[in-house]
């Protein structure tokens, strides 16, 4: 496979952050122990601290290197995941929510700017609709297919099939992303 750009690299580790547990999350907290009130709470805790980490995170990724920043994220992921692959319970389920949340704040706040970055150091800033729209549909296109997958794996497999396909999948974007050339760092005034 001839890659043509480092920008199909994050497309195609963003697809591979489709996390299967995730469309069975809740069954996967009852296996822990945990009842439906804890996964509303663990849910408002991860939506609460997506949001109050967007601000740091953005600012970390404009002075910072934004593949790191990518790599971090992605590691976050890949720490949930081996916690969750070995270690059961509320507190490791916490502590997984808090991964992920700021996994998810991380992502979010550099993919794009990854992208502007990119285009514009190889003057194609034009093409930012374009590509930003490709990275949004592997993101989708991935979610789809975890959400159609997951069910299926999950009552033939269980969850911690899930899990290690989560933990493979996670591991070969982390890859993916080690392959993309690091960007100069932008300093915003």
């Amino acid at each position: 496979m001839k890659v043509r750009s480092p920008l199909t690299l994050l497309n195609i580790s963003i697809f591979c952050r489709a996390q299967f547990l995730l469309p069975v999350l809740f069954l996967f907290f009852q296996e822990n122990g945990l009842n439906a009130g804890d996964f509303f709470l663990f849910e408002g805790i991860s939506a609460f601290i997506g949001l109050f980490l967007l601000i740091p995170s953005g600012y970390i990724s404009d002075f910072c290197h934004k593949k790191y920043i990518l790599l971090i994220s992605f590691l976050c992921l890949l720490i949930k995941t081996i916690l969750w692959i070995f270690v059961s319970g509320y507190t490791s389920i916490l502590i997984g929510t808090f991964l992920n949340a700021f996994s998810k704040s991380l992502y979010f706040t550099t993919s794009d700017s990854y992208i502007y970055e990119y285009l514009s150091l190889n003057k194609k800033e034009q093409e930012m609709s374009k590509r930003y729209g490709k990275l949004n549909f592997y993101f989708s296109f991935g979610i789809a297919i975890s959400s159609i997958f997951s069910s299926i794996f999950y009552s033939k497999f269980g969850a911690i099939f899930l899990l290690i396909l989560d933990f493979i999948l996670t591991s070969f974007a982390i890859f993916l992303i080690s392959l993309l050339p690091n960007l100069p760092i932008v300093h915003k005034a």
